[in-house]
Formats: structure tokens, C-alpha cells, sequence
């Protein structure tokens, strides 16, 4: 399975401002493909001024993934696009060592998703997001702090994951310092 540049539409979406008139602009588009050929894709739709979220389609489902970053954690809130219900929940860790990010992915048994495509969809976000290209680091450590502006942050509910995974001891945001608490 492999994610490839659908660059058609994203030339056809290189109109600024496009999602003013209130069509949405599609960029960021990448195909999924297997030996079958094209399966879905991923794409970033703006819809309006602080209105822009992730669509991943594949096998005939689609989810819809709302970013939210708030202190030393960046979220994707994923939602069945059909069902308007969270199925999941994608936890990147704003501390960075060497360039190597850490995610989490929280996925409800019932929602019926490719771990596969959504683990696909973790390296085109990171790509697109944090990708450093061509840059080199040797005991680097980087520690950020973002707070995103958003008219999607009622989308995120802080004890989803307390709620899906008690067994797991989860918090707000996640412990990313790899020791387990039991």
C-alpha cells in the first residue's frame, strides 16, 4: 500500500481564496494505492476561515480528521463522517529528538477502520506537518508549545480517552515518556 501525489487536483485547487465563495479547496491530495490501484485518498479540505480539516477515504468509508493542538500536544480528532461520532483519536507529542516524532493512535473497536490506512495516514500528516527534509540533526531536541485557532474545537472532548481506554490509564494529553504505569 503506498500513499502517491495526486497532483491534477491539487493544481485545479491552487486558486487562492477559492473557499471564500463557498467551495471548498482541496489540497494535499494523495492517493491510496495497492496492486489493485487507486483504493482512496487523502486530502485537506478548507471550507472557511478557520475551517479546515482532513478527509481520509478509503474502502468506501470516510473519516474526517479535525486538528486541534493545545500545549505540548497536537491532536487529529477523527470522526466517522457518516455517523458525526468520534471513532479515534491521533496524539502527536510536540517534544522532538533527532527529528523523531512520537504518535499515538486510539481506535474504538466498533469503528471499523484500516489500522493499516490510518497507520499510511500518520506519515503523510507527519510529511505534510513535520516532515524536515534534507535537514540533518545530531543530538537535537526540540520542545514546542502550540494552541490552535479553530471553529472545529468542539469537536475534541478531553476525557474521550479516559472514557474508550480506562484499562489503559490514558490522560490529557497522553504520557509519551514510554514507562508504564502499572
Amino acid at each position: 500500500m503506498k500513499a502517491v501525489y495526486d497532483a491534477k487536483t491539487n493544481w485545479k485547487n491552487v486558486v487562492p481564496f477559492r473557499w471564500m465563495g463557498g467551495t471548498p479547496k482541496i489540497s494535499r491530495a494523495c492517493s491510496i494505492s495497492d496492486c489493485h490501484g487507486a483504493q482512496g485518498v487523502f486530502q485537506l479540505s478548507t471550507v472557511g476561515l478557520f475551517k479546515s480539516f482532513y478527509e481520509i477515504t478509503f474502502g468506501g468509508r470516510k473519516l474526517n480528521g479535525y486538528v486541534l493542538s493545545k500545549g505540548d500536544a497536537n491532536y487529529v480528532v477523527l470522526y466517522d463522517a457518516e455517523k458525526e461520532k468520534q471513532v479515534g483519536l491521533l496524539v502527536k507529542s510536540l517534544q522532538v529528538d533527532n527529528h523523531l516524532d512520537t504518535y499515538k493512535l486510539y481506535l474504538l473497536d466498533h469503528a471499523n477502520c484500516d489500522p493499516f490506512v490510518l497507520s499510511l495516514f500518520v506519515v503523510y500528516y507527519d510529511n505534510w506537518n513535520y516532515g524536515h527534509q534534507g535537514e540533518f540533526a545530531l543530538a537535537k531536541r526540540e520542545v514546542s508549545r502550540e494552541w490552535t485557532l479553530s471553529r472545529y474545537h468542539k469537536k475534541y472532548d478531553p476525557s474521550w480517552l479516559a472514557k474508550h481506554f480506562p484499562l489503559l490509564g490514558c490522560s490529557d494529553p497522553p504520557d509519551f515518556s514510554g514507562e508504564d504505569k502499572n
